[in-house]
């Protein structure tokens, strides 16, 4: 239920009255009292859509992606969320910060791990992705992911030395490669 609102007659202006501003405002107003009010999110999602208001339609993502605790459930959220930031928004460091947190959830993702690249180098956010990279790293060994683990490692490398100018690090980086790679 939607505090502060009367669900029914939100409902009622949204879908039989073809008031959508008039729904709109009250799922907003839900929102003001409880910024994590998931009806009201879920309800405005898709006025927002059809407003084409990215940046509220962003917020509201948000909230929807934080009730969800199942990765299968949160990564599409998160791709999704990611690519309007991106490049709905123009918000790279924003989109940048959505695809670390995926890979933090699972270490191992291609998209996350493509995407968190594309947009560190869009945007400058190469401490961010070292950072995240670097703790996704012992995650995904333990998973006996080779693969990402691989990816992650040599992302790792190439931006100690190009991007941070950290030739000891990236050299570090390499020798880890090279230990799995012998293996």
């Amino acid at each position: 239920p939607l505090p502060h609102v009367d669900q029914a007659s939100t409902e009622l202006y949204r879908d039989r009255l073809n008031k959508a501003d008039r729904a709109q405002k009250a799922y907003e107003k839900a929102l003001s009292y409880d910024g994590q009010n998931l009806p009201a999110a879920l309800s405005l999602i898709p006025l927002y859509e059809k407003a084409k208001e990215v940046k509220r339609l962003g917020e509201v993502l948000l909230v929807e992606l934080g009730h969800g605790s199942d990765p299968a459930e949160r990564h599409p959220r998160m791709q999704r969320l990611a690519d309007l930031l991106d490049m709905g928004a123009g918000d790279k460091r924003g989109g940048l910060r959505i695809a670390l947190q995926a890979l933090a959830e699972v270490p191992g993702d291609e998209w996350a791990i493509t995407t968190s690249h594309r947009l560190a180098a869009e945007s400058g956010g190469w401490p961010e992705l070292v950072e995240a990279y670097e703790a996704a790293v012992p995650r995904a060994d333990a998973a006996s992911d080779v693969k990402a683990v691989l990816a992650l490692l040599g992302t790792l490398a190439a931006a100690y030395e190009r991007e941070l100018a950290n030739p000891e690090l990236a050299i570090a980086r390499n020798q880890k490669i090279l230990g799995l790679s012998a293996k």
